[in-house]
């Protein structure tokens, strides 16, 4: 009988043991609170326009006739009103003849540059080969921009290291066959060259693009102080035909230009008047970013609709060549703890989250600094347990929740 009876506890001990080991190895497993660390994060904030470029500028109106131009002053250059901007020839071929005889003139100026001076310090070897590979990317760059024709300073500007680098080990001979080859061609392009027929110049002070779209005289910065924001509202959005590159080239009167666009409340909300902005722009000759200071928000009639003026006096190739385009505004960077969408609870109207400690879920309440798809980023706060800390378990996942249950 004691052997039957210590038997039947020996199997109910071990069917005990086998339960409690199974039950354990099931809570270790099943989780019924899904949770995650709470991490610092910093987002870059942004959004995009399509922008209105409005400026003073004039066309340049000479009438050329069935001339061929060559161009002599870059876009972006300043002018003065007698300024030679280009001159005229009466066929293609001369034009191109004149484009290699200014590159051969740059080329000799810089070989004669080279080393001249009463003591030159040359850079190693080592340097000059980085500053070739520098230029090089310069070449990708505005290739991939569309900036062909800028390629050819650059071409010059290696070929000037590399004259460096030759004066640097002593092999002058090299440099003086050079200059003389290019004072060869450069006597045989000028007789094939002759007289130009005619030039054309300024006619007002400024700076100069060959770029005309037809509107120069249309959207300039009068109509921003004298239109009303309605007016304005209407001038930015609708369709505007560009006639084309038609024009000789205009010249812009005034460094200081304005570009407007419509914005939403919400993105006004990132932005005030006088503020200074990083501003992408994405069209033109190139891409580049230009730094532009909030001139105004105007109001409008438009239900959710904002008027964004900025102004700015950056000037080069791309911002002359520019009527609209889209661009991207960087209205700077936002640090707080980023929080899933999902774990935000509301306990007695106060908005939070519930955090896992040993043994118990509580509830911290959150301020929410910047909302975003599927998560916000909140104020972290390092000093009050109470509140949301840095790998706090946050739980975004768990049935029947409230303050200080047990777990």
């Amino acid at each position: 009988m004691n052997t039957i009876t210590s038997r039947i506890v020996t199997v109910l001990l071990a069917l005990f043991l086998v339960v409690y080991s199974a039950y354990q190895v099931y809570r270790f497993i099943y989780n019924p609170y899904k949770t995650e660390m709470a991490k610092i994060y910093e987002l870059n904030t942004s959004f995009s326009i399509n922008g209105v470029v409005f400026r003073e500028e004039r066309p340049i109106d000479t009438a050329t006739g069935t001339a061929i131009l060559d161009y002599i002053v870059p876009d972006a250059a300043k002018v003065g009103v007698t300024t030679v901007i280009a001159k005229e020839y009466n066929n293609e071929q001369v034009v191109k003849l004149a484009k290699e005889l200014a590159l051969v003139d740059e080329e000799l100026l810089a070989l004669r540059n080279t080393g001249t001076g009463e003591m030159v310090i040359l850079p190693s070897g080592d340097a000059l080969s980085g500053q070739i590979y520098e230029q090089l990317g310069n070449v990708v760059d505005m290739s991939s921009d569309g900036m062909v024709e800028g390629t050819s300073h650059i071409k010059i500007a290696i070929q000037q290291i590399i004259n460096k680098r030759q004066l640097a080990i002593g092999r002058l001979d090299d440099l003086d066959n050079r200059i003389e080859q290019l004072t060869l061609r450069k006597a045989a392009l000028e007789e094939a060259i002759g007289e130009s027929q005619g030039t054309i110049t300024a006619g007002a002070s400024g700076y100069f693009s060959h770029f005309t779209d037809g509107h120069e005289e249309d959207f300039t910065p009068s109509f921003i102080k004298d239109e009303s924001a309605d007016e304005l509202m209407s001038m930015v959005t609708k369709p505007i035909s560009v006639a084309g590159n038609n024009g000789i080239g205009k010249i812009v009167t005034d460094y200081d230009w304005y570009m407007v666009a419509v914005i939403t409340p919400k993105e006004a909300e990132h932005i005030s008047v006088g503020r200074l902005l990083n501003v992408t722009l994405n069209e033109g000759v190139g891409s580049s970013r230009v730094q532009m200071v909030v001139e105004n928000i105007l109001l409008t009639q438009t239900e959710g609709k904002l008027l964004l003026v900025l102004k700015s006096a950056t000037i080069n190739a791309q911002v002359l060549s520019l009527r609209t385009t889209s661009a991207s505004i960087n209205t700077g960077s936002i640090r707080g703890i980023w929080v899933n969408s999902k774990a935000i609870r509301f306990v007695d109207g106060v908005q939070g989250v519930f955090v896992k400690r040993p043994g118990e879920v509580i509830f911290k309440p959150i301020q929410i600094i910047y909302e975003g798809q599927g998560f916000v980023l909140c104020n972290a706060n390092y000093t009050h347990e109470e509140e949301l800390n840095l790998f706090d378990e946050i739980v975004i996942g768990g049935k029947d929740l409230y303050d200080h249950k047990p777990i």
